[in-house]
């Protein structure tokens, strides 16, 4: 999915509409945790209500910011995590956090792991208001580039791996994945995770070693974005429904000499030379817009537009229907005087016969 809003939603972070918001969430869960209220208590929502009365109202316009961008809720999970790591700190004013809340799995870990059964336990707090708030049947968790660095110094997290039999950091995560890949099935949902949730060394910085022996929970969706394309084989063997979002083929932030206006149109959800009996597992593609580094909405359209037309075709068109030059005639036709039409600005450079 696409999130071409993420811009929107940064800009009103950065005017300080969410951040009113956030803050009044997480000062409310601060009293909480200072008056050594449980996270598992079934209460916690009217506790929180009562501690701190305009949080319903924050929530609500959070979750209506939510619905009206098509934003998926990261940014409170990753605020109440943060504070889990920092109750002692003031908060900044200003989109400082953003940057601060990237590292605060690593900060936890680094401060004390005894936070992960915390976690878990708050975990399922944040799931069920999800679960509430939202009907979707499946349930993005995220899961990729976790950093074991801060990890390997911590007696906690080495005397938690003896006591479960677990051989490196690796298995930790797959551990916790599965905890809650069990727990969002147990509520009639499906959960999706970048392929980093199958336990297998896909990055560059991580010890050749460290790989999980333990399998992902079965009925875990895996989205492919990084490695050897065997790995997408390897999720279907297993049973896993499977979406194909390679970063080499279908990253919308990567210029487009990396990735061509006829490179986005050829490529193909289900790689070649895969057994065919298992395409009813794979359920598509997801094509990626990450705009931490795009500073206008004008970039962030001209990275999209035209290559998610020539995506959507490749998704939805069969492999023997498909011809450029086709889709390049009616790219010049139809799309790009809509698009002009709506003032969304395109990469002119890829369609020059539409001048």
């Amino acid at each position: 999915m696409i999130r071409i809003e993420e811009c929107i939603l940064y800009r009103d972070f950065a005017e300080g509409e969410v951040l009113r918001d956030m803050t009044i969430l997480v000062e409310t869960y601060k009293k909480l945790v200072n008056a050594q209220i449980s996270l598992k208590d079934r209460r916690f929502r009217e506790n929180m209500s009562a501690y701190e009365p305009q949080f319903y109202e924050a929530l609500n316009r959070l979750v209506e910011m939510a619905n009206r961008y098509g934003f998926s809720g990261n940014l409170w999970h990753d605020y109440l995590t943060y504070l889990l790591v920092n109750k002692e700190n003031a908060f900044s004013t200003s989109c400082e956090i953003v940057g601060k809340v990237e590292g605060s799995i690593n900060q936890m870990a680094k401060h004390d792991f005894v936070r992960f059964k915390e976690l878990f336990d708050f975990d399922i707090c944040v799931f069920d208001e999800i679960f509430d708030l939202f009907p979707s049947r499946y349930i993005h968790i995220g899961g990729d580039e976790v950093h074991p660095e801060s990890w390997e110094a911590n007696s906690d997290i080495s005397r938690f791996m003896k006591e479960k039999n677990l051989d490196n950091y690796s298995e930790v995560q797959m551990l916790f994945t599965n905890r809650v890949a069990s727990l969002i099935h147990s509520k009639g949902r499906t959960m999706i995770g970048w392929n980093d949730i199958m336990g297998k060394n896909i990055h560059e910085w991580a010890d050749s070693d460290n790989e999980s022996a333990h399998a992902l929970a079965p009925y875990a969706i895996v989205q492919f974005w990084k490695g050897d394309t065997a790995l997408i084989a390897e999720a279907l063997k297993q049973g896993h429904r499977v979406i194909n979002s390679s970063h080499r083929d279908t990253y919308l932030d990567y210029n487009h000499t990396k990735i061509p206006l006829e490179k986005a149109y050829d490529f193909s959800p289900f790689p070649k030379g895969m057994d065919r009996k298992y395409k009813p597992l794979l359920l598509g593609s997801g094509c990626q817009m990450w705009s931490e580094w795009i500073p206008r909405i004008e970039d962030m359209q001209r990275q999209v537009f035209p290559r998610i037309a020539a995506y959507a075709e490749s998704g939805w068109t069969i492999e023997n229907k498909k011809n450029f030059t086709r889709f390049s005639t009616s790219l010049s036709q139809i799309l790009i005087p809509r698009w002009k039409q709506k003032n969304i600005a395109w990469h002119k450079e890829s369609t020059p016969q539409a001048e």
